[in-house]
C-alpha cells in the first residue's frame, strides 16, 4: 500500500502522523486532539536559548527571520505543517482564525513548511488557501529540530523575550489559551 493511501487512511480514523527526519510516516501513530486530554503545561525553553535569528525562506520569495516577524509584537505563534499532511491542511482555517483574532493583540502568526524542496507546493497550498500571513520554508529542519517537532501539526507560541510560552497540537485551545493568559491575550 503506498504511503499516501496510508496516510488517507489514518487521517480518516483520527490520526495524526509521526514526522521522522526522512519524512516517512512513523506508523505507530498518535491520536487526535479530540482523543485526547489536553492542557498540559508546556515545556519552557530558556528565553536566552532560543534563537529567533535563524534565516527562512519566505515561499513568496526573500527570506526573513522570526524575530523580524515579531517585530513589536508580545509573542509569535509559529505552525508547523507540511502538504502531504491531511491534518495540518484540515487545520488552515483555524490557523487563518487564529491570525485573525491574534494580530491585532500583538501576536504574529507564521507558518512553517517542514519538507524538504517544499516551497513550490507550499507556495501553491498559500495561493490556493488565500493566506496572508507569512508561510516560510525550513528545508533544513533547523526550528523543526530544536524544537523536537516530533509529529505535525504542531504551534509554538514564543514571547518576546524568546521563551516557549506553548508547544502542543494547534487545535488544543484550551492549553494555547492557557499560554496567551500570561500576555493578557484571549483567543
Amino acid at each position: 500500500m503506498k504511503m499516501k493511501s496510508i496516510q488517507f487512511l489514518l487521517a480518516m480514523l483520527g490520526f495524526t502522523t509521526a514526522l521522522h527526519a526522512d519524512e516517512t510516516m512513523n506508523p505507530t501513530i498518535s491520536p487526535q486532539p479530540e482523543q485526547v486530554e489536553m492542557a498540559e503545561q508546556p515545556k519552557t525553553i530558556k528565553a536566552e536559548t532560543t534563537p529567533l535569528d535563524v534565516e527562512l525562506e519566505l515561499t513568496a520569495g526573500g527570506t526573513t527571520t522570526l524575530a523580524d516577524l515579531m517585530q513589536e509584537n508580545k509573542a509569535i505563534l509559529v505552525d508547523f505543517w507540511a502538504t502531504w499532511c491531511g491534518p495540518c491542511i484540515e487545520s488552515i482555517p483555524g490557523l487563518k482564525h487564529k491570525a485573525e483574532i491574534l494580530a491585532p493583540q500583538g501576536v504574529a502568526v507564521v507558518a512553517i513548511n517542514i519538507e524538504k524542496d517544499g516551497k513550490n507546493k507550499a507556495e501553491k497550498m498559500r495561493i490556493k488557501r488565500q493566506i496572508t500571513f507569512p508561510w516560510l520554508v525550513d528545508n533544513k529542519r533547523f526550528y523543526a529540530d530544536y524544537f523536537q517537532v516530533e509529529s505535525i501539526p504542531r504551534a509554538i507560541l514564543i514571547s518576546s523575550e524568546g521563551e516557549v510560552l506553548f508547544n502542543g497540537h494547534p487545535e488544543d485551545t484550551k492549553a494555547l489559551q492557557l499560554a496567551l493568559n500570561k500576555l493578557g491575550i484571549k483567543l
